[in-house]
């Protein structure tokens, strides 16, 4: 299936298989719109871990909202997010983050998406 791939660290638009260890807002900069296929990420989970900074709901949703809007252009027509989120945690009580959980979910690609599962979405 893999038969002697290569993955690429910088995204050029001849590679099929880029994955980039850096600041995603850098690299999607440099991608043309309509040229991709797939984005999946993950992005810190905002719930304390020891290699992340806890923000405030509000500043990791409006973080999270700005790479969505970078991401989406660079899509192709058919092209799908995978975005996979956990869920907030304060004082105790679980906020949902993903797309059947809470207000903040498909309206933030700002295409029809169609909502595929808890954190997959295609763009329509």
């Amino acid at each position: 299936m893999f038969d002697n791939r290569k993955i690429a660290e910088t995204f050029c638009p001849s590679e099929q298989i880029v994955l980039y260890p850096g600041d995603c807002m850098e690299l999607l900069a440099g991608v043309p719109d309509e040229s991709l296929q797939l984005v999946v990420t993950s992005p810190p989970y905002n719930i304390g871990k020891e290699y992340e900074k806890r923000l405030k709901l509000e500043t990791y949703i409006e973080q999270q909202v700005a790479v969505i809007r970078e991401c989406v252009p660079c899509l192709s027509p058919q092209g799908s997010i995978c975005w996979q989120v956990g869920n907030y945690v304060d004082n105790g009580a679980i906020i949902a983050k993903g797309p059947k959980g809470g207000k903040h979910s498909c309206n933030l690609l700002g295409k029809n998406a169609g909502n595929m599962d808890e954190f997959a979405w295609r763009i329509q």
